[in-house]
């Protein structure tokens, strides 16, 4: 049991960390499984983990991508608005 627990936070982190491999830590911890009805619990445990840090990264990016929108909208909102294009080199149109 302490094996599942400890794989399924170490795949947590594998999944947030690039330099970090879940495949090396799987076939590191296949020594200590006894059946291969364990092997294949403890390969749904590595993919569950997985899938939960890819998933926290996905929403994690999401959320600053849209606070990085919002906070581009109210810079563009502030910003004065052009009258004319003409006006910007200093030559006026009348």
């Amino acid at each position: 049991m302490w094996m599942l627990v400890t794989c399924f936070g170490t795949s947590i982190l594998t999944a947030l960390l690039p330099w970090m491999n879940a495949e090396v830590m799987l076939l590191s911890a296949t020594r200590f499984v006894a059946s291969q009805s364990a092997l294949m619990g403890l390969v749904a445990v590595v993919t569950a983990g997985q899938m939960t840090g890819k998933t926290a990264m996905y929403w994690l990016a999401r959320k600053a991508a849209d606070a990085r929108s919002d906070r581009q909208a109210i810079g563009v909102a502030r910003q004065p608005p052009l009258s004319e294009p003409a006006a910007r080199d200093g030559t006026s149109r009348t």
